[in-house]
């Protein structure tokens, strides 16, 4: 209808553990995929409380690629796949595997899953493939090991086509008089938990959910790390110059960097040289509130030392922290309708006992060019 709204999304994706008859067949060559995904206004729901669901339009909800699936797939055999409600029965016409057209190639497969079917079953034919690498993330570790990854790819949907989007950084130890950085409230997931003081968001890796072709979109063209690994691997990334702007209107400002900036600001947000070595006026992340979980919460004591940028971090993982998010957000002093897709997270002062909870500031950060 014309409006921007903020839209939860997710990817109904194919649950392994619930697959009936448990055999080869039809773990690997009958339930092959997820279907489609579901979508649902944030801000809207019904009078029992229920999401209010839209139609996004997929034209092509077959999943072969996703966050859960670990397990390979043989696709193109005379098996037929089960099928996505509503779509036709066609077989697998993208080039995303590879093909078992030789005694050789099966005979490798089935030694490296330790499964005879893979050499021997008759339902494979030669136009056969097979799909073994199919978490998104693993995909693009394996393609391109030399860069981290956000812990949260996420899907979209593009031309009724399902695609999902990896942020991956570039990192190093050795940025001259730099500081390591604080990574304490990272997700365990997160490509970023190791030892850093430089990241540049210099990379968006689209991930197609029903091929598994990969496009490493590069989006910061001045970082020299990317460069560097641009001139080793000229055919691996693609100016985003070149990606369609259905794409790039769903590219969004990375959350684990949004944290890694966040946690150390409120150590360098001072504009006096003698606050800054007395840490007085130090600030912290906001704590979470009562209801929300305490994933970044790790076993420790209480920092007492305000001189000490150490224990200033330690203090800082004892609790758990207000979690970033992504709203429709308008700046103070503006009226603009609805408002540029941004994240929050809030600041309050730091305290050795984790007692000051009184808003000192905010940053957000916008998704928007």
């Amino acid at each position: 209808d014309g409006r921007i709204q903020q839209v939860l999304l997710g990817t109904r994706e194919l649950n392994t553990d619930g697959i009936p008859n448990r055999t080869w067949v039809s773990r690997h060559l009958i339930y092959t995929h997820g279907c489609g995904v579901v979508a649902a206004p944030a801000s809207q729901v019904t009078s029992d409380g229920r999401p209010v669901y839209v139609d996004l339009g997929v034209t092509k909800p077959q999943l072969y690629v996703g966050e859960g699936l670990s397990e390979y797939a043989v696709l193109g055999t005379s098996q037929q796949e089960q099928t996505c409600a509503g779509v036709a029965n066609d077989p697998y016409s993208a080039d995303g595997g590879v093909k078992l057209s030789s005694v050789v190639r099966r005979t490798a497969f089935a030694l490296t899953f330790n499964e005879y079917n893979l050499f021997g079953s008759s339902l494979i034919e030669p136009e056969s493939q097979i799909l073994w690498v199919r978490n998104v993330r693993d995909r693009a570790e394996k393609v391109a090991p030399f860069l981290r990854f956000d812990a949260d790819p996420y899907p979209v949907v593009v031309d009724g086509e399902v695609k999902w989007i990896i942020d991956a950084y570039t990192v190093s130890n050795r940025y001259p008089y730099s500081q390591s950085a604080n990574v304490n409230q990272l997700t365990p997931g997160s490509g970023l938990n190791a030892d850093f003081n430089y990241v540049r968001n210099s990379a968006k890796v689209v991930v197609d959910a029903y091929s598994g072709e990969m496009t490493f979109y590069v989006v910061d063209p001045t970082d020299p790390i990317i460069q560097t690994w641009s001139a080793v691997f000229p055919d691996l990334f693609t100016p985003v110059s070149k990606a369609a702007p259905e794409v790039v209107d769903h590219f969004r400002y990375p959350e684990d960097l949004f944290r890694v900036q966040t946690n150390m600001y409120g150590r360098y947000q001072f504009g006096d040289a003698a606050l800054f070595f007395n840490r007085d006026a130090a600030w912290s992340v906001a704590q979470a509130p009562p209801s929300e979980p305490d994933v970044n919460t790790v076993a420790g004591g209480v920092a007492t030392d305000l001189a000490n940028p150490d224990l200033i971090d330690v203090q800082e993982a004892n609790v758990a922290r207000f979690e970033p998010y992504y709203t429709l957000f308008h700046e103070p002093g503006t009226t603009s309708t609805p408002g540029r897709f941004s994240m929050l997270r809030p600041f309050v002062p730091f305290s050795a006992d984790d007692a000051r909870k009184e808003l000192r500031a905010f940053m957000v950060v916008s998704s928007e060019p």
